[in-house]
């Protein structure tokens, strides 16, 4: 099926656009209803600043800048404004793949192993048989997000990398749709090996310089040191916040950068997807066939009028890429979010239609709503609010748990201190400060506790604002000395379980 799917796309890559598009929208028309909708939508979500690109019939249509680039602040966003683009790196990730494809550096089914041999895997069947293009299709029977907060305790890549072989799988390989990050790092390993470059070295010059993508780059010095760039904002308990180059975890994405360290513009972006489409040669099309054809099932379509994105109809994760079946025209995107950035960049290879929507506040669906509401106005479709309805039927944060009526109070405090040890998340130092425990995470993390019912605490989570408590739970030997402390923000790998040293 695999194969027909992409005889199929590599044919209507080669030909003349097949979708047939209904009278279209006079062309001032269509960008002043988008216009429009775009603005009133942005203030609806309370998203500072944001910029989109409109690409039809393979150029670029129009661009503009909405909104400020920091809350409270009066500085315009414009189309050079740049904007942490989060999971959309991972395109360019397979599309630096592509390119070692195409020029006969690189097979697609080459297993990792013979370019990584330190490379691993929970289980060793898997390890051998890993492929290339299993590094980037979001099948590899992980949980899902598995050891993010890696990055966020300030480990490097190697060390992520190395991770992998502790990550028991939750399903069997290649069987489901499983989104991580850390796999993309094995991506990049395959094309240092092949290239001789790091992947920062690659993208730059051999995706950003070819498009001409001057103001694209890749850190967190990319983003900071220039003078036109958009703070990422955050949530929190019903104000927008920003997240200034002084936020503790402020390198994270960069640390995931295969998977989502790049900043750009829609100037730069537009170009990009001219890329995709084609409509630019850099990429052959039978490996842009490869990259934007279906790999593993996500889900989704129902007959009801849609709630949600996936309810639009039926995806498949690609490579870096979802395949989403629309009528009339299959829609090929990929979002992107960081902790305070969201993006959304999407097209119809069929079709010539793209947009790109970068904006500067995490956790909205603001970006997809417009890249459905253009779709519709660039075909022809009947007009649907998502905005309206993505906000109204957004995922509202997981409801805290009540604390016990009755809780039983701690033991004493001195006797949870102590050092206690995970495979992966290495060392919880649990210390007394003053009258209540705190423990520290990595080289960055800082978890103050608080009593919630008997041996178990609650904190803050300090990765995101308006994330519900989460906790820390001790256990103790037959001796009665507490040996295992318990964090459910770890519990991705080994159920979250330190030993004490």
């Amino acid at each position: 099926m695999k194969k027909l799917f992409v005889t199929c796309l590599i044919l209507g890559l080669g030909a003349v656009p097949v979708a047939a598009r209904p009278p279209a929208l006079e062309k001032d028309l269509l960008v002043s209803r988008f216009e429009n909708y775009a603005e009133k939508s942005r203030q609806a979500w309370g998203t500072p600043g944001m910029a989109v690109v409109l690409v039809a019939d393979g150029k670029v249509l129009w661009s503009k800048g909405f909104g400020v680039k920091e809350t409270g602040g009066s500085e315009p966003v414009d189309v050079k404004t740049l904007f942490q683009i989060g999971s959309v790196s991972k395109s360019f990730t397979s599309s630096l793949v592509a390119l070692q494809v195409d020029r006969g550096k690189l097979k697609w089914a080459d297993k990792v192993l013979d370019y990584d041999p330190d490379f691993r895997m929970y289980d060793p069947w898997v390890t051998r048989e890993f492929t290339v293009e299993d590094t980037m299709s979001q099948r590899s029977g992980q949980p899902s997000y598995a050891t993010d907060l890696l990055s966020f305790l300030g480990a490097t890549r190697p060390e992520i990398v190395q991770a992998l072989r502790e990550v028991r799988p939750v399903s069997s390989f290649r069987s489901r749709f499983a989104y991580v990050n850390n796999l993309w790092l094995v991506s990049a390993r395959v094309l240092e090996r092949v290239t001789g470059r790091t992947w920062e070295q690659a993208v730059a010059s051999d995706i950003f310089q070819p498009l001409a993508m001057s103001r694209t780059n890749t850190g967190f010095q990319g983003l900071w040191s220039d003078s036109n760039h958009s703070t990422p904002h955050q949530g929190k308990k019903g104000a927008i916040q920003p997240l200034r180059d002084n936020w503790p975890f402020k390198d994270w994405v960069y640390t995931y950068g295969p998977a989502g360290g790049i900043n750009s513009n829609v100037e730069d972006m537009g170009k990009y997807v001219q890329m995709q489409l084609g409509v630019t040669p850099l990429i052959q099309a039978e490996s842009l066939a490869v990259m934007h054809s279906p790999h593993v099932l996500v889900g989704g379509a129902k007959k009801e009028q849609p709630k949600a994105i996936f309810e639009l109809g039926m995806a498949s994760y690609c490579l870096g890429w979802i395949r989403q079946e629309l009528h009339p025209s299959t829609l090929i995107w990929h979002n992107g979010g960081t902790s305070g950035c969201k993006t959304v960049v999407g097209f119809c290879p069929d079709a010539g239609m793209g947009i790109v929507v970068l904006s500067n506040l995490g956790n909205t669906e603001l970006p997809e709503a417009l890249m459905y509401r253009y779709y519709d106005l660039y075909f022809g479709r009947p007009d649907y609010d998502y905005s309206d309805t993505f906000l109204r039927n957004q995922h509202p944060a997981a409801a805290a748990t009540a604390p016990p009526q009755n809780p039983r109070p701690p033991a004493a405090l001195t006797r949870y201190v102590g050092k206690y040890r995970h495979p992966v998340y290495g060392l919880a130092e649990v210390r007394l400060v003053g009258s209540a425990l705190e423990i520290g995470l990595g080289k960055t993390m800082r978890l103050k506790l608080t009593p919630w019912d008997g041996d178990n605490f609650s904190h803050s989570d300090p990765t995101e604002s308006d994330a519900p408590p989460q906790f820390a739970g001790f256990s103790s030997d037959p001796d009665g000395k507490f040996s295992q402390l318990h964090l459910t923000l770890c519990d991705d790998v080994l159920g979250g379980r330190f030993e004490r040293q």
